[in-house]
């Protein structure tokens, strides 16, 4: 699955924040960190994912038979110039979607830029400090201003501008993204989470400014609501790991929405990932 596609099928503003780092985790308590030195160095990442999907009516009895589907695929892989990350592939499979290559200055990304000319990035720092970062898709640009208080050592909050009428704010403790809060012309969307204490291997990888993306650990809950004309729906989604290796070796989650005023569509997923690493 290309994660970039999906964001944009979601809200343009969210697919904008590429910063890399791997290997083990830091101390630190900042969401944003300068990239860190890959230990030891990624070679791919592949998933296996198995989604069923149920579809029952209000008391429960089925309306259709089971719908099951499988896929396997290399989703991701890294390339490297010595021990810096020089660029990622975002894979299906053999199919590349795009590639990104990495600029580095003094040990931090100064820019991200994809292959395909949809997208470049540039991060601004201050005194180390992520600052800004500077989006530019096709020709315009987007500008994300991150917040600090004096004495933190990260972030608490980062801003978008997306014209008059939309803003998006982000929330975060002890290196996870634990909210967000998107408002725009007359709606609010706000989402919240709760985390593990293991290392997220997707940790400030990827292109979007999710919650996968911005989290030092991995996700257990998440709590959704949804805003219009004083009309809120919500929803609540559980997900459940195995662990191997101080990582998720496989991820499970239920999601549940409505079809029409009856019919309730229940879908399964589960995730098994496959690690691969370079030699020493």
């Amino acid at each position: 699955m290309s994660f970039r596609n999906f964001l944009l099928g979601f809200v343009t503003a969210l697919s904008v924040l590429s910063i890399v780092a791997c290997g083990k985790e830091t101390d630190t308590s900042s969401a944003i960190d300068e990239p860190q030195k890959a230990t030891p160095r990624l070679s791919e990442v592949s998933v296996s994912v198995m989604t069923v999907v149920l579809k029952y009516n209000r008391m429960g009895e089925d309306v259709a038979l089971p719908d099951t589907s499988y896929e396997s695929y290399v989703e991701q892989r890294w390339h490297w110039n010595g021990d810096v990350l020089s660029s990622i592939d975002y894979c299906h499979g053999d199919t590349i979607d795009y590639s990104r290559s990495f600029t580095f200055e003094d040990g931090l990304l100064v820019k991200a830029e994809d292959d395909d000319g949809f997208q470049t990035v540039h991060y601004r720092y201050v005194n180390g400090s992520i600052d800004s970062i500077i989006i530019v898709q096709r020709g315009f640009s987007r500008v994300t201003k991150f917040l600090y208080m004096d004495g933190a050592e990260g972030p608490y909050a980062a801003v978008i501008g997306d014209g008059e009428n939309a803003t998006y704010q982000l929330t975060w403790d002890n290196g996870n993204m634990t909210s967000y809060t998107w408002n725009a012309y007359n709606t609010t969307t706000t989402e919240s989470y709760t985390f593990d204490d293991v290392y997220n291997p997707f940790y400030l990888l990827e292109s979007n400014l999710n919650v996968r993306n911005l989290s030092r650990h991995n996700v257990l809950t998440k709590d959704y609501a949804y805003t219009a004309y004083g009309k809120t729906s919500r929803d609540h989604v559980d997900y459940h790991y195995t662990y191997g290796d101080n990582r998720p070796l496989t991820l499970h989650y239920v999601t549940t929405s409505q079809s029409g005023y009856t019919t309730i569509i229940e879908t399964i997923k589960t995730y098994d990932y496959t690690y691969t690493y370079l030699p020493d």
